[in-house]
């Protein structure tokens, strides 16, 4: 599973907002907040997060 931190390091990298990302990947605001800071343990949730962050780079 990615690392919460990891995945809000990226975010910001690209100028990203909490909001941004939620939106982009339908869901709320307080559950992208809680995965990055790791209080919540959703993992595909978070591999969605990271492909999502992943395409950004690309």
């Amino acid at each position: 599973m990615p690392d919460g931190q990891h995945l809000r390091d990226l975010r910001v990298k690209h100028g990203i907002t909490l909001e941004q990302a939620a939106a982009a990947l339908g869901a709320s605001t307080p559950k992208i907040s809680a995965v990055e800071r790791g209080l919540r343990h959703d993992r595909q949730l978070a591999e969605r997060y990271q492909r999502h962050l992943d395409q950004i780079a690309a």
